[in-house]
């Protein structure tokens, strides 16, 4: 336990009171963490709108829809009088064989009528109708396609249509392939994040040590002038950058300082050369 406790207290002293090469360390990593998840971001943020603008375009180009939209499919009601035409109805009551192949193709259809209420073949599959939703059955323009979630619980992405007159159709896009794999792009990012960050910290730690090593260098040369006392030890100077140029300006300091003790020693020298005379 005194063992744990020691080492719990070295790691809170190295976060606490980090050394200029670990604070060099972590802020090189910083940059490169939130570089990272920023991309990150960008990509998931990407990805989603782009699955979604995928299942919008299949909800705004559903065949049973562009064929209703061009006057040419066969719903309607039957006080029309059109013989051959399909009553919205059918599409709630499994009747209706072109239901069943639309939800195959495209989504689940939920019919909205004029006065707000609505029919499914499946009630787990129903969808809570909007004010938006039932402006279109009655002659609004079609909705956005949105997120919703079905009485079962599935999300799903959402667009009405108006059908026919006092009728419109809702029709709902699974989305739980689509939740999958976002759910799966967001754990690889978020794993490519976690690894980034401790590349990034061990080549911080690396760079910060190869870059301070002249500081090192200079360091220990004024602990041992310090130490010996010895003024005339040099600090070797490379190039003529910051480095270079501090370890210039104690060199320029050492040799003033070694000029001084000098003419002092000569001055003391004289003094008692001339007391002793």
């Amino acid at each position: 336990r005194p063992g744990r406790m020691s080492t719990a207290r070295r790691a809170l002293a190295w976060l606490v009171r980090p050394s200029l090469r670990r604070r060099l360390a972590l802020l090189s990593a910083l940059a490169v963490v939130v570089a990272i998840a920023g991309a990150s971001g960008l990509a998931y943020l990407a990805m989603s709108g782009a699955l979604r603008s995928q299942v919008d375009r299949a909800l705004v180009t559903n065949p049973l829809t562009v064929a209703n939209n061009a006057g040419t499919s066969h719903l309607g009601s039957p006080a029309d009088g059109r013989t051959g035409w399909l009553d919205p109805e059918s599409l709630c009551s499994g009747t209706a064989d072109v239901a069943t192949r639309f939800q195959v193709v495209i989504g689940t259809v939920q019919v909205v009528r004029a006065d707000g209420t609505t029919c499914t073949r499946n009630p787990l599959d129903e969808v809570t109708v909007t004010a938006a939703d039932v402006a279109v059955a009655n002659g609004g323009e079609a909705t956005a396609p949105r997120d919703d979630s079905t009485q079962g619980g599935t999300p799903v992405r959402v667009r009405t249509t108006a059908l026919s007159p006092g009728y419109a159709l809702l029709v709902a896009r699974d989305l739980t392939d689509v939740d999958a794999t976002l759910h799966q792009l967001a754990l690889v990012l978020v794993g490519a994040t976690g690894a980034g960050a401790l590349l990034a910290t061990v080549a911080g730690l690396l760079v910060a040590r190869t870059g301070l090593r002249p500081i090192d260098d200079l360091t220990r040369t004024a602990e041992r002038i310090a130490a010996t006392q010895d003024l005339s030890t040099p600090i070797p100077t490379h190039g003529d950058d910051e480095v270079a140029r501090l370890a210039t300006a104690f060199n320029a300091m050492t040799t003033a300082l070694a000029g001084a003790r000098a003419r002092q020693q000569q001055l003391a020298e004289e003094k008692a050369a001339a007391e002793r005379e």
